[in-house]
């Protein structure tokens, strides 16, 4: 956001396009769902399509996922444009469907999975990837963690 207002347009949107690709290749490297993007955020899933209900299997997917994104996103982007990578991982149900069929109709997720993803990256460091408790006990015997964070207030969740 701060990158967008020292920026032209142009200048962000071309950013934005050699991100959100090499991330689009990340997914299809990973079998993940890319949703949609929103400014300057990129919302992906697992396990809508194709569905499977087998939550380990899923979040070791998207973890592995999230950190190939960190890996591999132009690292020149981070140290000459001054941008860094926040991810928020959260696992549950979600509400899933087509808005529209009249005008640009649009595949979305809803419900309160999407909101805790979406307050995991908010409340985030960057060049780091913030997960759920749920998250954390479903993977970590499988995944390395660097530090246990304090406990936050989520809006709309509580601690």
């Amino acid at each position: 956001t701060r990158f967008s207002s020292i920026h032209s347009p142009e200048q962000v949107i071309q950013v934005l396009i050699k991100i959100f690709n090499s991330m689009d290749l990340l997914c299809a490297k990973h079998g993940i769902e890319k949703i949609k993007t929103i400014g300057d955020a990129y919302m992906a899933t697992c396990g809508i399509f194709p569905k499977s209900d087998d939550i380990s299997y899923n979040t070791n997917k998207m973890l592995s996922f999230a950190l190939d994104v960190l890996e591999n996103i132009p690292k020149e982007m981070s140290f000459h444009l001054g941008l860094e990578i926040r991810v928020g991982i959260h696992c549950g149900p979600v509400i899933s469907g087509v808005i529209s069929n009249y005008s640009k109709p649009h595949f979305d997720v809803w419900g309160d999975t999407v909101n805790v993803a979406s307050r995991m990256e908010s409340t985030g460091i960057a060049g780091q990837i913030h997960v759920s408790d749920r998250i954390y006990q479903l993977s970590k015997d499988n995944f390395e963690f660097s530090e246990r964070c304090d406990i936050i207030h989520v809006k709309g969740k509580g601690r």
